[in-house]
């Protein structure tokens, strides 16, 4: 008989924890697992991001333009009451009024709500956290719980805790008393789809206007990834005199505020705001340094993606960077954590000889991300 196994994501689409989610479930074993996958929110899991294999289910339903007036009001009436009680009662009567069906385990697949809502299920399903994040340089988690007591003990009803690098791991440990056990599992990587889909040019518009010293990043357009920052470099670096362009793919609440900082700083031809992109790797295969600004991560997909692609990469350190590029900058440069040294960093890459090392050690560590390791790790997870 199969075992039936249930993730708790908050969304399907937007950034890299989806990316990983979608890959999860296009390599699932559906010969042996029955797999349902709940969105915090109302969504529709398209292919090819999801299979068909999957039974989909939502907890929050969507406001949807075609829907008439009382059906609005009705929804809105709906969500409310669900939101009193995920916040006035325990998980375990969320779970019991909105959920309240039998499964193996139970994986919240992201921290937050629905790590909260994970807690709730019965104690004979095995119930596992994601962690993603640093929970100290981002804890944004603070919104989906009512204290951090309320947090804590969401984490010790869990039977495992997953943490997506070490410092992830012991970040939890130093903020929380975790008696949970915890390990570690790197996000699993398709490498040969990456590729794959990094080869469909026709797919997608040709943005770089110069043939080198072509710039990327990829992500949320929020405070926490630095782009802020990165397009303050990108003036530094305009007044000297590097030749480059900055492609940023993503969409967010920042959109508008970036848009005026680069009309303001005359940075138009030098840096672009691509929007969110479907498949960003054509974007990423035409690029020679892919960069992360940001102030926190778990474990940056991008740049692991990137290293698939034989990019040279700079990072500020975040957990899991220099599990990515070694810890003497073996496979690219990981700056401190400010705006000065990233300039600092970016400014080093933009030399043509340490550019051309660092593609090379990009090419030599994109290697070694294999999906089935991850995956068995995974299968373990569930079978332990």
């Amino acid at each position: 008989m199969k075992k039936k196994v249930t993730i708790i994501t908050e969304n399907l689409y937007g950034g890299g924890v989806q990316r990983i989610l979608q890959i999860i479930c296009n390599h699932f074993d559906y010969e042996r697992y029955n797999l349902t996958v709940y969105s915090v929110m109302e969504d529709i899991p398209r292919p090819p991001f999801y299979p068909s294999q999957i039974h989909y289910k939502y907890i929050f339903n969507a406001l949807k333009q075609e829907y008439n007036i009382v059906k609005r009001i009705w929804i809105k009436i709906k969500n409310k009451w669900k939101l009193f009680v995920y916040y006035h009662c325990t998980p375990k009567m969320f779970y019991q009024l909105f959920i309240n069906e039998k499964t193996d385990v139970a994986i919240a697949f992201i921290e937050g709500y629905a790590t909260r809502i994970v807690a709730g299920f019965p104690k004979d399903t095995k119930r596992i956290a994601w962690l993603h994040t640093d929970l100290e340089n981002n804890p944004w988690t603070n919104v989906a719980f009512r204290n951090m007591n309320d947090e804590q003990k969401s984490y010790n009803n869990m039977d495992c805790i997953v943490c997506v690098s070490n410092v992830v791991q012991n970040i939890l440990e130093k903020k929380y008393i975790i008696k949970t056990k915890t390990q570690i599992i790197y996000n699993p990587i398709d490498r040969e789809r990456i590729i794959k889909l990094a080869n469909k040019k026709n797919e997608t518009p040709y943005y770089f206007s110069i043939k080198s010293n072509r710039i990327i990043s990829i992500g949320a357009l929020i405070n926490i990834k630095g782009y802020e920052r990165l397009i303050k470099i990108a003036k530094r670096l305009v007044i000297d005199n590097y030749q480059f362009e900055l492609l940023i793919l993503g969409k967010g609440p920042q959109k508008i505020y970036l848009e005026n900082l680069i009309k303001e700083n005359n940075l138009t031809t030098h840096v672009q705001l691509i929007g969110y992109q479907n498949n960003p790797y054509p974007f990423l295969q035409a690029a020679d340094i892919y960069v992360c600004s940001s102030y926190a991560e778990g474990y940056n997909t991008a740049i692991t993606e990137a290293l698939i692609l034989g990019k040279a990469v700079v990072s500020t350190e975040c957990s899991g960077v220099k599990e990515q590029l070694g810890e003497n900058n073996d496979y690219g440069i990981c700056t401190q954590n400010s705006e000065e040294d990233l300039y600092e960093g970016i400014k080093k890459m933009l030399n043509p000889n340490t550019l051309s090392y660092y593609t090379r050690k990009a090419q030599e560590r994109g290697q070694i991300f294999t999906l089935e390791k991850s995956m068995s790790k995974i299968y373990n997870l569930i079978e332990d």
